[in-house]
């Protein structure tokens, strides 16, 4: 019997297409077909089937994780689709937390699953009075998260073993890895002060499809299931947004005292059609590469290395506007800046649709054919929630 990992239900629906498709892991690097994709029927989670092959997989990607990799270590940049205009993701979510009207101007945070200390560095940065703490499984980067001003330790193990309360909880990322969501939710709350807030920011697979090959994500949360989890666990929804970060879900929570959810919260897009989808994906690209003499993908991140492991023997160069990453090698091939382009060539841009269609237009030149993924229905992963 197969459960959810989320709910504890039984036999979430699997679809075996899925595992027909290669994967990469969540630090960009190519990995396998054969994974097990479900969707549980009684709580409506998408989910990665976790037994002993998927934890044997992640025991192996964990050993040889080198975050952010492409760019020497440096967070990767959102950028503004229409204007181009750069800013680190970590800079974003610390610059909207900045705008909640009671948030003190001092106090305890601390950061789960806090990597090599991205967030907390941009958070210490705008709150330079707060008392910062990293958690992680271990110690890689303590040396480095503990030469950010404010940070008075990188722990390892458990929320609910790390002494004191605290007054705001972040779980950046991180929420999607953990086997059992749940369990960590109510562990948090435990450590949560009376009127702290839980913040997490997630993948949003219903705008960005290619999270669903994350290999290391054990769940991929749209609004629905992860307003259920929160509320499960105990917590209240007050910010539920996908504007703060193209493509992914940032949430403010509270210790529950009322139910109350953000209405209405429009249900996800079948897998069936995002999975046909993401194989149009794949045709598009080797149909452009067909008909070109020099094929590149735009993107060094989950879509352009997934991408690049189904169509990799048509591809001749990556190209990013991040230039800490520009001017470097990734997958054994050269990454260049959209100026740097090579005349005539056709570029891929392997981005979620609603970020794909923006980067395309701004970027088309007399000479670089920039193409865009294939449309999506309104009410499918392209439409915002």
């Amino acid at each position: 019997m197969i459960s959810c990992h989320v709910c504890g239900r039984n036999n979430p629906r699997l679809y075996p297409e899925y595992s027909k498709f290669r994967r990469v892991t969540s630090d960009c690097k190519p990995w396998a077909a054969g994974g097990e994709l479900g969707l549980c029927e009684a709580c409506g989670c998408v989910q990665a089937i976790v037994d002993d092959k998927w934890r044997g997989e992640i025991a192996e990607i964990y050993r040889d994780y080198t975050i952010y990799h492409q760019a020497n270590g440096n967070e990767q940049c959102i950028f503004e689709p229409v204007s181009g205009a750069a800013l680190a993701r970590s800079e974003r979510l610390a610059a909207k937390l900045r705008t909640l009207p009671d948030l003190p101007q001092a106090g305890k945070l601390i950061d789960i699953g806090c990597g090599n200390g991205a967030f907390l560095r941009s958070f210490g940065r705008l709150f330079p009075d707060w008392t910062l703490t990293g958690l992680e499984w271990d110690d890689k980067y303590r040396s480095l998260v503990e030469s950010i001003p404010g940070v008075k330790a990188l722990l390892t193990g458990r929320i609910d073993e790390v002494p004191g309360m605290f007054d705001v909880i972040s779980l950046v990322h991180s929420l999607e890895h953990m086997e059992d969501p749940m369990a960590l939710l109510r562990r948090a709350r435990s450590k949560l002060k009376p009127g702290g807030i839980l913040f997490i920011q997630l993948p949003y697979y219903v705008e960005n499809p290619f999270e669903l090959f994350v290999t290391d994500h054990a769940t991929h949360f749209d609004c629905n299931s992860a307003v259920s989890l929160l509320e499960t666990a105990g917590f209240s929804v007050d910010v539920l947004e996908t504007t703060w970060v193209p493509k992914e879900l940032s949430i403010i929570a509270r210790h529950l005292t009322t139910h109350r959810r953000p209405a209405p919260l429009p249900p996800a897009p079948a897998l069936d059609e995002v999975l046909h989808w993401l194989r149009s994906v794949v045709d598009r690209a080797g149909e452009i590469a067909r008909n070109s003499k020099n094929f590149g993908l735009f993107g060094t991140s989950i879509a352009g290395t997934w991408l690049f492991t189904e169509v990799a023997e048509s591809v001749r160069f990556f190209v990013d506007e991040d230039t800490s990453r520009t001017g470097r090698k990734y997958l054994g091939l050269p990454v260049l800046h959209p100026s740097a382009v090579p005349q005539g060539g056709d570029v891929y841009v392997a981005l979620a649709p609603i970020v794909s269609r923006e980067v395309a237009r701004r970027l088309r030149s007399t000479h670089t054919h920039y193409h865009e993924v294939p449309a999506l229905h309104a009410s499918g992963p392209a439409g915002r929630q």
